[in-house]
């Protein structure tokens, strides 16, 4: 045998945020939804097999993947919900071009006898839609869902190369809290200790007063840590989408 891969894990709770900060972000022409019956999420089984072409051939581990969806869509009736489960929708064309999938973890409830714990499964995006974020806005949506369905701790698979390069690249995120909920967000990232790139840059209702205070803290990073540069907005690395 060749080790191909290795698969680690990721871990934590899960951070409330409110609708208004999702809504924040600019997805024109792509809409994420939820099935409304289990008999939908059994009809978009051709949108996932065509998806799923999109993943490298060593990721493609599972034999007889013709069962895979079924067997998929079963234990999230059994354990879990329709929130469990999201399409993308391109609006120009009406096609679905991309799916989200979490798992629902059966040994973890809360006090009220609730499963309150899933695992972020699988994410799939068609190519031509990759690289423009639509995998973190996926992200937050199904956080968003997950919170208001009474899930409180989540994890995800990662491979090891892909953990090694999110510490390369020093990802961090400044957070702007009101009230315990996060109405503002701007991602940063470097390659080195010259430049600083900021990413996403979103504002609750892109008031002056949020986006100020976030572009003075991205400085304030900056000037700390002596960058010499910031640039953005710009596209973060791949691996964050």
């Amino acid at each position: 045998f060749i080790l191909k891969t290795k698969e680690l894990s990721l871990e934590g709770p899960l951070i409330e945020f409110s609708s208004k900060f999702l809504k924040s972000f600019t997805r024109e022409n792509y809409e994420m939804f939820n099935p409304k019956s289990w008999e939908e999420v059994l009809s978009f089984k051709p949108n996932f097999f065509r998806l799923i072409t999109n993943l490298p051939r060593d990721s493609v581990i599972t034999p007889g993947t013709q069962h895979l969806y079924e067997n998929y869509v079963d234990f999230v009736k059994l354990y879990g919900n329709l929130f469990l489960i999201s399409f993308l929708k391109y609006k120009i064309t009406g096609d679905i071009v991309g799916c989200f999938f979490s798992i629902p973890n059966p040994f973890r409830k809360n006090k009220s006898d609730i499963y309150d714990s899933v695992e972020a499964f699988i994410i799939l995006l068609e190519k031509e839609h990759q690289g423009k974020g639509l995998g973190w806005l996926f992200s937050l949506f199904s956080a968003k869902k997950g919170w208001d369905n009474n899930i409180r701790w989540n994890s995800t698979p990662i491979e090891n190369k892909v953990k090694r390069s999110l510490k390369t690249f020093k990802a961090k995120s400044i957070l702007l809290l009101e009230n315990g909920n996060i109405t503002g967000h701007v991602l940063m990232f470097n390659e080195n200790d010259e430049i600083l790139y900021f990413g996403y840059f979103g504002a609750l209702n892109h008031e002056k007063n949020k986006i100020s205070f976030l572009m003075n803290s991205l400085i304030d990073y900056g000037k700390l840590n002596k960058f010499s540069k910031i640039i953005g907005p710009i596209n973060i690395p791949t691996f964050i989408y």
